[in-house]
């Protein structure tokens, strides 16, 4: 009969005991949870978000005022659009991330 021998590691962040496959190769900068992980990819991606919102309002404030310049008074014309920056850019990645994922089947 096999020995199954079970390895073990400690997370690096939460110092919590998790059993892995012993096969699982552990990196130099120490083991990382999958909870862990999943918590730092959603902290980037809300970063991300946010960054991207404050890119479209700093858009849309330098195009505001070059509109302004150009007709003389002021108004919202296209450059409002600018503001949908994040919806774009999600609905983008997504698109990609899918067609990815089919050409992979």
């Amino acid at each position: 009969m096999e020995d199954i021998k079970y390895r073990f590691a400690i997370c690096g962040k939460c110092k919590k005991k998790w059993n892995i496959s012993r096969f699982q190769h552990i990196p130099k900068g120490g083991y990382i949870c999958p909870h862990c992980l999943y918590k730092r990819k959603q902290t980037r991606k809300i970063c991300k978000y946010i960054m991207l919102f404050i890119a479209g309002i700093l858009l849309y404030s330098i195009s505001a005022d070059v509109a302004y310049i150009q007709r003389g008074y002021k108004s919202i014309g296209g450059e409002a659009l600018i503001l949908l920056l994040p919806l774009g850019w999600y609905l983008a990645e997504a698109m990609i991330k899918g067609n990815l994922k089919r050409m992979r089947k």
